[in-house]
């Protein structure tokens, strides 16, 4: 299977199953990039870092894996990938949600989907800060930054300047 064809299977198969956002599914989409041999879990964290820290949409993170791939148009199949499936289905699901949106059970699966999508997010957290934290005080920066986030509801951007500081002091 050729290279472009690759990647858009796996964005497009992240994309359908990216409940929760495209940040849910990194844990996955990190084991499949790996896997094809086109990066290790460190230069894939690297890129996440660079696609949450650019300006705009937070998936990012499949143009930039396209661009290390395959260039240019690898970059154009993953966004392509990661934002055609699931904006398909979310426009047919609206357009038949509005039939159903007085169904009590539909009602229950959207709930149920809130503390998948949470789960989801927690998780690629966690792969991300194994692949990063490569000792103690990354690793303390991490924990600070996880706990602080969800414990003092800062705004994350404190967070980072404070990583960036940390960084700069142990050069």
């Amino acid at each position: 299977m050729s290279t472009l064809i690759t990647l858009f299977v796996i964005f497009g198969s992240m994309s359908l199953l990216a409940i929760g956002g495209a940040n849910s599914t990194v844990p996955e989409m990190q084991r499949l990039i790996v896997a094809q041999g086109w990066m290790d879990a460190s230069q894939f964290a690297h890129l996440f870092a660079i696609s949450q820290a650019s300006p705009g949409p937070n998936m990012l993170i499949a143009p930039l894996v396209g661009w290390q791939v395959a260039g240019g148009a690898g970059a154009l199949t993953g966004l392509i990938g990661i934002c055609g499936p699931s904006c398909t289905l979310t426009y047919l699901l609206a357009r038949a949600g509005d039939r159903f949106n007085s169904n009590p059970y539909f009602a229950r699966v959207r709930a149920g989907l809130v503390p998948l999508s949470i789960g989801l997010v927690l998780a690629t957290g966690a792969i991300l800060a194994q692949s990063a934290d490569h000792d103690v005080m990354h690793g303390l920066v991490t924990a600070v930054a996880a706990a602080g986030t969800i414990w003092t509801m800062r705004n994350p951007l404190w967070f980072l300047i404070f990583g960036a500081v940390v960084g700069a002091l142990s050069l």
